[in-house]
């Protein structure tokens, strides 16, 4: 085949070790972490089909650019196998959609095992020319894992920013801010004085996207909002960034902050408080009951209310304080914590944010 000009050989794979065979350089964009731990630790029974990350598949001075959004942990451990494999192993999840990918301006975040190889070069540096070709911005984080601990923190973001949209646009609905007013007498072939509204949701979004109160989500979403909470008998769009595809992504994050915390004194788990995220996680949660996980996460407009319900039920059960037997105890997961949410479910439309 040829490409700008330069004819290229296409070889294709049915097992790992073959195509690790022909690769110095790895690059994954799996579906999720599951995915990952599939195609890096554990496929197949060894020989022919062993996983990427075994001696059968790896070989010394190999590079794995990992695109897949996991947990922390899990990319650590991968790190630390390929450095015993001597295999440059790079946890680079992505921010972006799939349309900044064909357009060369996606945002990836690197994790590196440089340190455990003792490499003395800059491995992300010589990979510039390849990561290029879809990023704009590459930086790198550090060791292994802190790309995937750059991508979650993102994430809490991306769901906080989100559920702050979705409470403007409902403001904004209810202040009738969607449309603008103009006089009659000035519009095309119209003969009296009276004032009239038109729908112009446009320039609130201008207005709003240009102040501080700007955000990607509420450029991304805005007036996906605004058309849902105008139709609300009618189903949000679907998209790559779905309730079930962030839900998933948080529960990475809170696993991971999890195993960050050291064990309390009387053996319970360690609980920082996150009050935004909490709420994001509501709302969500709520979507998903509502039968939105497949649906784009500007669905969860039509959940503010239920999300407050929640809230308040939680502040009920967990007040007057809990007997004595229960201090200590061990806290509740996402999945958990909302039972209105259900359980997060690990199939989702696998596209970066």
């Amino acid at each position: 085949m040829q490409a700008d000009g330069v004819t290229c050989a296409l070889r294709l794979h049915d097992k790992y070790s073959s195509m690790s065979k022909w690769c110095d350089i790895l690059i994954l964009c799996l579906k999720d972490q599951a995915a990952a731990e599939h195609v890096l630790l554990s496929a197949g029974g060894g020989g022919e089909d062993s996983p990427l990350l075994s001696p059968q598949s790896a070989r010394q001075g190999q590079i794995i650019i990992d695109h897949t959004t996991a947990a922390v942990p899990f990319a650590k451990h991968c790190g630390q196998l390929a450095a015993q494999l001597g295999v440059h192993y790079l946890d680079a999840p992505l921010s972006g959609s799939p349309r900044q990918a064909f357009q060369n301006q996606l945002v990836t975040m690197i994790g590196s095992n440089a340190n455990q190889l003792n490499a003395g070069e800059d491995v992300v540096q010589r990979l510039y020319p390849i990561l290029n070709m879809y990023c704009d911005h590459i930086h790198s984080m550090g060791e292994s894992g802190a790309g995937q601990a750059t991508k979650l923190v993102s994430a809490a973001l991306v769901a906080s920013h989100n559920s702050a949209a979705a409470e403007a646009m409902t403001m904004a609905h209810r202040l009738n801010l969607e449309y603008s007013s103009y006089p009659k007498s000035n519009a095309p072939n119209r003969q009296d004085s009276f004032t009239h509204s038109f729908l112009n949701q446009n320039a609130l979004i201008k207005v709003l996207d240009a102040s501080w109160a700007s955000s990607t989500m509420l450029r991304r979403n805005a007036s996906t909002m605004q058309d849902i909470i105008r139709n609300p008998d009618q189903l949000p769009p679907t998209s790559g960034l779905t309730v079930d595809h962030l839900l998933q992504d948080l529960q990475y994050l809170d696993d991971t902050l999890r195993q960050a915390h050291p064990p309390a004194a009387d053996g319970g788990e360690v609980e920082d408080p996150y009050p935004v995220l909490d709420a994001s996680l509501r709302m969500l949660g709520s979507a998903k009951n509502g039968n939105m996980g497949d649906r784009d996460v500007s669905s969860v407009i039509h959940f503010i209310e239920a999300a407050d319900i929640l809230e308040k039920e939680e502040k009920l059960y967990n007040h007057p304080a809990p007997p004595q037997e229960e201090v200590g105890k061990k806290t509740e997961t996402v999945e958990e914590k909302a039972k209105t949410s259900g359980k997060v479910d690990n199939e989702f439309d696998g596209d970066f944010y």
